[in-house]
């Protein structure tokens, strides 16, 4: 299976926990090499039609079909 992109939600701090992230996040964190990883923090506001950014170092040719 391949994976491009991993979106995980962030931790709610609703029980006021010390803790950045929950046990399975930073599990994944932690053993996920292969595709990038994005965690969303529980406060941030989500739009119908959000734009995202495509940081790159261009080292690779890809047909715009895949971006």
């Amino acid at each position: 299976m391949e994976i491009d992109l991993v979106v995980l939600p962030g931790k709610d701090n609703a029980n006021k926990s010390m803790e950045r992230y929950s046990k399975n996040t930073r599990n994944i964190i932690d053993n996920i090499r292969e595709c990038p990883v994005l965690i969303i923090p529980s406060s941030a506001k989500m739009h119908e039609n959000p734009k995202f950014v495509l940081a790159s170092y261009f080292g690779l040719d890809l047909p715009k079909a895949e971006l």
